[in-house]
């Protein structure tokens, strides 16, 4: 398989929106695993560790208090199956680009700044930028949520799954239980990389990229390619597959693995 980088990734604006879902959905019947990036408007607040007793309110105090008040600006779907052999193959990455307004929207201005040095253009993203309620209802029946023969894969997911949930329900979650039982009923199979490096693999990086590089994992590095959805999905299955073949991982790992129901 070519190492992310190579890897096809479909840009999806509002023009093309509708083919784009109807390619994911077509795809689903191939589709094993998942990956799932965003990239958002940045924590509007610190974790409050001192706050809580417990690291799961002191995370969904986190999460909370920026979900709230924003929505994302890209999501990364990368779609793998297996082959005959039961190697894993990509089948292609959709990489949605979300209407942003940079002076209207809620937003950390030191995010903003970092994903603009990372060649973003907020102008195209507010001109030609999908509509969150057009992706939602598109989306959400395209019956790719809920299916109980995709795994999904996350690096430290947190927020990549609160966004999604919170497009493809419409809502946010008044606590953190309602959260986690619709966490189930939409993700019911679903990986975090950063509970597994964190658990069973002896690894110094804590970040995707530097992950990657200290794993081996093959990237072919272009130009402001890091730091976008589409991409980080695919380092994010590139290392969980290292990890896979490296570490013994026992069999609750392919449940819901998750920082919020784990810690």
């Amino acid at each position: 398989m070519l190492p992310p980088g190579l890897l096809t990734i479909t840009e999806v604006w509002d023009a093309n929106l509708e083919s784009a879902i109807e390619d994911m959905r077509n795809a689903l019947e191939i589709t094993s695993f998942i990956a799932f990036d965003v990239e958002f408007p940045g924590a509007l607040l610190k974790k409050r560790q001192f706050l809580f007793n417990h690291p799961q309110e002191a995370e969904w105090d986190y999460i909370n208090n920026t979900l709230k008040h924003t929505q994302p600006i890209q999501f990364g779907f990368a779609f793998y199956g297996l082959d005959n052999e039961g190697q894993t193959q990509h089948i292609n990455t959709w990489q949605v680009n979300f209407r942003f307004d940079e002076q209207k929207d809620v937003s950390n201005p030191e995010s903003i700044k970092f994903l603009k040095e990372h060649g973003f253009d907020f102008n195209k993203f507010l001109e030609h930028g999908v509509q969150i309620s057009d992706f939602q209802q598109l989306f959400v029946n395209a019956g790719i949520l809920g299916s109980p023969k995709i795994t999904w894969v996350f690096f430290h997911g947190n927020f990549d799954i609160a966004y999604l949930l919170k497009v493809c329900t419409n809502q946010w979650f008044n606590d953190v239980d309602s959260y986690l039982d619709t966490i189930s009923k939409c993700l019911p199979f679903s990986i975090d990389v950063k509970v597994l490096i964190e658990r069973y693999v002896i690894v110094e990086s804590r970040g995707l990229q530097k992950l990657a590089t200290e794993l081996n994992v093959q990237i072919c590095k272009m130009k402001n390619a890091a730091h976008h959805a589409g991409f980080d999905a695919q380092v994010t299955f590139s290392c969980y597959e290292n990890i896979c073949h490296r570490a013994y991982l026992p069999p609750e790992v392919f449940g819901q693995f998750l920082y919020l129901n784990i810690y």
